[in-house]
């Protein structure tokens, strides 16, 4: 019986805390990435270096969830 609460605890508890943790880091540096080539593709910089508020696309959420779905999570 114990081995059953503990593997249940560590697939409903540990296991999704280091998929988010883990899927965070990777949707953060993704993101980056994303916004810094679609800023340069699209020529939304301006000459000064900065960018426009409406021009910011932030991927990082759908980043996120794409990288939980493909974990089994969401």
């Amino acid at each position: 019986a114990l081995v059953i609460i503990i593997g249940l605890f560590y697939w409903f508890q540990i296991r999704p805390s280091g998929i988010k943790s883990n899927c965070a880091e990777q949707a953060k540096s993704k993101s980056n990435w994303s916004k810094q080539q679609h800023l340069i593709n699209n020529g939304k910089l301006k000459d000064d270096g900065t960018v426009g508020w409406l021009d910011w696309q932030d991927p990082y959420g759908s980043e996120y969830n794409y990288c939980l779905n493909a974990n089994g999570l969401n």
